[in-house]
């Protein structure tokens, strides 16, 4: 029962921290909420290879092997025979017929070639053929750019495409395939380089393939809305602050007003304000309090100066005065208790935005 007591007073005394913290707290557990494990296909899955001789192509390779437990070794030589040789590594699982890539977002490769500038990488999907009216196997193709001194590649998923052949083979168009399903991945190939002429060696290593899911555009997103959120506030809490305590004179009400100090200094400043030589020095005369003690009890009971207050009271009187009398400028300023006409426009004009006379005629062209 303490403990509940404590945390009790703990949440009262701390509600617009804790109300502050509950944003980002938020943002925090989306942020570990969208997190997904790599996945691995090299080294990992099982490793297979397909050749052009099915098609009648004299392509060959030459060796594969392991060279460590994370280095895969290939080399080959495109022959004649198929109009396109090809070679491929593909990687997948036969105890998972089918794998999940749709929360992921690009493919990380580690590798290296010796002549190799354009490799595709393959991922096959399994989709629904209308025209034979079965599941067929869809590749998705993404050509990486081989650059001799750079090792790791990342492609984005969203860049792979179906290639044109594989809609003319399958009589398909376009326009009647949906959007690809990675949730039904089969495997994912490395083929050998488009650009190589035939009866050319080429040797590739590759250390790692796996995919990764772009917490970037996730986190920055939350981010931004974190930092609009606290913005908000922010500016919401300086307008509360700079918006302008105006203090009524005259008919001040000071009835919540428990100190009879405060109360006798309000009401003689409400009472004596049009004294031009109104002033900390006055109130400390006729009130018989010091002036520290003046400007402590003008902060606590109207959260502003002594002198800021004796203005808006003045200007308050002022505006009135233009507004309903036809006298001059001087006599208003003399009358509410400024004894330069001059520093009664500047401070006027601070306040208002526009000079005396101009407020005056603002007054009478809207009436």
């Amino acid at each position: 029962m303490v403990l509940f007591s404590h945390i009790q007073t703990f949440l009262k005394q701390n509600s617009n921290n804790i109300f502050l913290a509950i944003p980002a707290i938020i943002g925090i557990f989306f942020i570990l909420g969208d997190y997904k494990k790599d996945l691995t296909i090299f080294p990992s899955h099982t490793i297979t290879t397909y050749i052009d001789t099915v098609d009648h192509g004299t392509s060959q390779i030459h060796d594969i092997k392991l060279l460590d437990t994370s280095k895969l070794f290939f080399s080959y030589t495109l022959g004649n025979g198929f109009q396109y040789p090809y070679i491929g590594v593909l990687f997948n699982n036969p105890s998972e017929p089918t794998f999940d890539l749709s929360e992921y977002d690009y493919v990380e490769i580690d590798l290296q070639a010796e002549n190799s500038k354009s490799i595709p990488v393959v991922i096959n999907i399994e989709c629904f053929n209308c025209f034979i009216g079965r599941i067929v196997s869809r590749p998705m193709w993404h050509e990486l750019e081989y650059v001799k001194d750079q090792r790791t590649y990342r492609l984005p998923l969203a860049d792979f495409k179906t290639p044109n052949w594989w809609f003319i083979y399958t009589k398909n168009t376009k326009k009647d395939m949906a959007p690809p399903d990675y949730r039904y991945t089969t495997g994912l190939s490395i083929l050998n380089c488009q650009l190589l002429p035939v009866n050319q060696k080429e040797s590739v290593i590759i250390n790692s393939i796996r995919l990764s899911k772009d917490y970037l555009p996730g986190t920055m997103a939350v981010l931004l809305m974190l930092v609009i959120f606290y913005l908000m506030v922010f500016f919401i809490i300086k307008l509360k602050q700079s918006q302008p305590v105006i203090f009524p004179h005259k008919n001040l009400d000071v009835g919540n007003l428990e100190d009879e100090e405060a109360r006798s200094i309000i009401n003689y400043v409400s009472e004596h304000y049009n004294h031009t030589d109104l002033s900390l020095s006055t109130l400390q005369r006729e009130l018989g309090m010091t002036e520290s003690k003046i400007s402590s009890v003008f902060k606590k009971a109207c959260g502003t100066t002594f002198k800021k207050y004796l203005n808006q009271i003045r200007l308050r009187e002022a505006k009135r005065l233009l507004e309903q009398t036809d006298r001059q400028i001087m006599e208003v300023a003399y009358s509410v208790g400024y004894g330069n006409v001059s520093h009664f426009n500047k401070v006027f004009k601070t306040s208002e935005g526009c000079a005396p006379n101009e407020y005056r005629k603002k007054l009478r062209k809207n009436t």
